[in-house]
């Protein structure tokens, strides 16, 4: 995948989604980018470290699109809750997930953590030729959970 076509792809993932929040309330991020911008960004003001990683590209990294996107849809349905839901979307949902988003070995461990600030940390070419691009899969033997569908 190109380096264009991947950014357009995370993109368009990172605009998706505009659900329709509990009780048939509009939502208060209309996008995934908006939530991130004014709550992630914010919410979460981290000195960026070797340890502790945040990628400003973070829209061109899916394991991140991905979790940020349920991040956010919890919020969505956790924000005109009571302030005990509130505090479980809190600590079950958003320290957990933003600690593993951000930690050495997470989705961004190949961006600069040096460069986040001058908009040079993307790693837009994050794996070597020789390396093996997400999880490898071998085909599932038939009969190891039933019928195969």
């Amino acid at each position: 995948m190109s380096e264009d076509t991947g950014e357009k792809k995370g993109r368009a993932s990172a605009q998706a989604g505009r659900d329709e929040a509990p009780g048939g309330l509009e939502p208060v991020f209309p996008t995934l980018e908006a939530f991130v911008e004014h709550v992630a960004s914010s919410l979460w003001d981290r000195v960026i470290t070797d340890s502790h990683r945040w990628c400003d590209q973070w829209w061109n990294h899916p394991e991140a699109v991905y979790a940020l996107t349920c991040l956010w849809h919890a919020w969505e349905q956790t924000h005109v809750s009571d302030a005990e839901a509130r505090m479980r979307w809190l600590l079950q949902y958003s320290y957990p997930l933003m600690d593993r988003l951000c930690s050495a070995n997470g989705p961004f461990c190949r961006c600069k953590p040096h460069c986040v600030l001058n908009g040079r940390g993307h790693n837009s070419h994050p794996f070597n030729d020789d390396e093996v691009r997400g999880l490898p899969t071998a085909a599932m033997p038939e009969g190891v959970f039933g019928a195969r569908q």
